[in-house]
């Protein structure tokens, strides 16, 4: 525990870690040494198979030294060098027996698989029950790059059996239409000058997409998979992947690989790449409809793929620019106008609860608010584009296509916690609960309160809404 504490004092505040320029520390791996004096980084790297970071030529690239790194957190590395001294070695040796298997229980026997569950299933996050073996088993074969899983062998399947050409071209429409809402939306926006806006759509001109998997599939076959060996599986695993990566030092940025498996149920947006990226699984009802009319698609996808292309916009992704290098592109007079509205933002989200006494930190998830708000906006818009040219659209099921883009909207939102997990949650996680994702946006839109006929000062019709995009 003691450890444990230590570690927490020294790592960087959830809410500092969002800016890139505080995790933006350029040093060498000789610096390493004067950082952090305690730790023998030389040593390290060679038994981590990173000896290369030790040779200061790179022969690709000259101009580009294999030991030059980034820190993240600087402070970390100096303060976990201290401790090495003040806290006694047994100490350090029973917390790193603790990890070795607080990171093994789920593959060991059920003892363990237990306790784990009891700590952070029961005790965090108020969890009844374990989830069905299947379950675990499934995310076990098919989870994250890099989760010590198999999740790109279980895509490249998924992709062969559920996403075709004609829903990738669908939804290669839907992008498009968004990417040209979001355009018009910088193009007209009047807190920013001609110059900032110059660079703004430069950027979204250079804008990636993604969508559906991976045209190059990563290749397992020097990993031993055995029937009576599930933890020495993932361990394997894990190796072959953490060479990979190490492979990549020095090398050409690979823009062609993807950082979740095309079965996952989500999207994201990265700014070191600047590119949106929509993985087949979440490309199925209820986020994309191919036999629903446009409002609810643009409602849901719509809003998910604005929602992305926002993030290269919002407080932390506006710091990047077109090629995804960290760069201040921004007026003075500019980054003032858009700091003044984001702060309007954090605050409307700060006096939100996800259960009473557990208050939302509006810095903290203000990101992924900022790219909400924007997302349903530019998408709002390209579906009026898109109705403008069909003429008047009857109500379905006793809505006008307007009020299905709202009620699509707020269905994708829809979740069940516990009152712990809540609390949990508006501690640690940058986004907000459902509920405000669905209710602190749509507040923020007259299009809502026209659609339902909102009267002002109601609570879905708040006399100062805040808006940045």
């Amino acid at each position: 525990m003691d450890v444990e504490t230590t570690i927490a004092h020294a790592t960087m505040d959830r809410v500092a870690l969002r800016d890139p320029r505080r995790r933006d520390n350029p040093t060498t791996v000789a610096g390493l040494a004067t950082i952090a004096p305690n730790i023998a980084f030389s040593q390290y790297f060679r038994g981590a198979g990173a000896s290369n970071l030790l040779n200061p030529v790179n022969p690709l690239n000259p101009l580009n030294p294999l030991n030059r790194l980034n820190l993240l957190n600087p402070e970390y590395l100096r303060d976990i060098s201290a401790a090495l001294d003040s806290l006694p070695l047994e100490s350090w040796k029973a917390y790193m027996a603790w990890r070795a298997l607080d990171a093994m229980a789920p593959m060991l026997s059920s003892r363990f698989e237990r306790e784990q569950f009891h700590f952070n299933g029961e005790m965090l996050s108020g969890q009844k029950d374990m989830r069905p073996r299947w379950m675990r088993c499934n995310e076990a074969v098919a989870g994250q790059p890099g989760a010590d899983s198999l999740g790109e062998l279980v895509g490249k399947v998924f992709i062969q059996r559920r996403f075709g050409s004609d829903a990738k071209a669908r939804m290669d429409e839907l992008i498009t239409a968004l990417q040209r809402s979001l355009r018009e939306t910088l193009a007209a926006v009047d807190w920013m000058s001609a110059e900032t806006r110059g660079h703004a759509l430069d950027k979204l001109a250079a804008l990636n997409r993604k969508i559906g998997g991976p045209e190059k599939w990563r290749d397992f076959s020097a990993v031993a998979i055995r029937r009576d060996d599930y933890a020495g599986n993932a361990l394997r695993i894990s190796v072959d992947d953490t060479q990979r990566q190490l492979r990549w030092i020095g090398q050409p940025v690979d823009r062609s690989l993807w950082l979740m498996t095309p079965q996952t149920v989500n999207a994201f947006y990265a700014p070191q790449l600047n590119e949106v990226a929509f993985p087949a699984g979440i490309l199925q009802p209820p986020v994309f409809d191919a036999t629903k009319d446009p409002a609810v698609n643009f409602g849901a996808a719509g809003a998910m793929i604005g929602h992305e292309m926002t993030h290269g916009f919002d407080d932390s992704g506006r710091r990047f620019d077109p090629k995804g290098n960290l760069m201040d592109w921004w007026t003075p007079r500019d980054d003032a106008a858009f700091r003044e509205r984001a702060a309007c933002v954090a605050s409307q989200y700060g006096n939100y609860s996800s259960i009473p006494g557990a208050t939302l930190n509006g810095n903290l998830t203000l990101g992924e608010n900022v790219a909400d708000n924007g997302g349903v906006r530019i998408a709002y818009y390209a579906l009026m584009d898109l109705l403008s040219t069909k003429g008047p659209q009857p109500a379905i099921d006793g809505f006008a296509p307007d009020q299905r883009f709202f009620i699509a909207y707020a269905q994708i939102w829809c979740e069940n916690a516990t009152d712990q997990d809540f609390r949990r949650r508006a501690q640690e996680d940058v986004h907000a609960p459902g509920r405000w994702r669905a209710n602190g946006v749509l507040q923020n839109m007259p299009e809502f309160r026209k659609a339902f006929s909102c009267r002002e000062g109601a609570p879905m019709a708040p006399v100062n809404a805040c808006r940045v995009w």
